[in-house]
């Protein structure tokens, strides 16, 4: 619907930005309401009777506990990525058409990673409290292999096919040789980005949502300092909107795993011994 309106606002209708912008809330607003009426339709939880419209402070508290770090944390990133616009500006058109086609690219990039990121916020949460714990570094593991996998197919598919790749978006062969250079660039760090993903997924699960509000920080001060330290070297010019990226990636990246361990000793701690994963799952199939 995005893609639809897009085409016939911007182009019929002659409504340029404002079309735009237009299309995105209306689709946005068609799926949100479409999502919870489908929900109701055919999921008892979120039919709401009249007897649990009364306040729960303790719910209330844990909701705000979670949800309020990462809201900024977002907040964060978009500032941080409005800032970081600002600078590829001064480098011109080609600049910006290649930064944001190679944008949009890496969101494709990004989804896996995002939805192995919500699938472990919910297992995780579900492990840890029926205190499986050694199931969530178990799930860790195998999910930082998974994304390991990924993170090297979709760098050397960006290494080999990265200008085939621009060329579906943009024509002009200019954007599409340094979108092609930028992809190398960026797909360099993949790795660190799904690293990301990985460890907040986990640490969100078991109740650690703070983390991702400072994790936030490190992402915007990066976005916001780097590209000006970079571009004074004389060699990097304006690749160093694509390395600020990648090295914001890696930082943020190299944040979450200390983290991680930290909590992988606490729930060790928690349950009093290192159990093998499986003889635990075994013990509460038992129970």
């Amino acid at each position: 619907m995005n893609i639809g309106l897009d085409m016939l606002f911007v182009g019929p209708f002659h409504m340029g930005v404002f079309g735009a912008a237009l299309a995105t809330t209306l689709s946005q607003l068609t799926a949100g309401v479409g999502s919870l009426l489908y929900a109701i339709r055919f999921n008892d939880y979120f039919r709401i009777s009249r007897r649990l419209f009364s306040f729960h402070r303790r719910i209330a508290w844990e909701t705000v506990r979670l949800g309020l770090p990462m809201a900024m944390q977002w907040g964060l990133i978009a500032i941080s990525t409005t800032s970081l616009q600002s600078f590829v500006n001064r480098f011109g058109t080609t600049a910006v058409a290649a930064y944001t086609t190679t944008s949009r690219i890496d969101q494709l990039v990004q989804q896996p990673f995002g939805s192995l990121s919500m699938a472990l916020s919910s297992y995780c949460g579900q492990n840890y409290g029926a205190g499986l714990n050694s199931r969530i570094r178990l799930g860790f593991k195998d999910s930082m292999l998974a994304m390991a996998v990924v993170s090297t197919l979709m760098t050397l598919f960006m290494q080999f096919q990265g200008h085939s790749v621009v060329g579906m978006f943009v024509t002009e062969e200019e954007v599409r040789q340094l979108g092609s250079t930028a992809l190398r660039i960026t797909s360099l760090f993949y790795l660190f980005l799904g690293t990301i993903y990985v460890t907040r997924g986990v640490l969100n699960g078991v109740g650690d949502a703070f983390f991702s509000f400072l994790n936030g920080i490190v992402e915007m001060i990066c976005r916001i300092f780097l590209p000006y330290l970079l571009v004074l070297i004389p060699a990097v010019g304006v690749q160093s909107i694509w390395l600020t990226a990648g090295l914001t990636w890696m930082l943020a990246g190299l944040t979450c795993i200390p983290r991680y361990l930290w909590w992988s000793r606490r729930l060790s701690r928690r349950t009093g011994s290192d159990t093998h994963p499986e003889a635990e799952i075994q013990s509460s199939e038992r129970q």
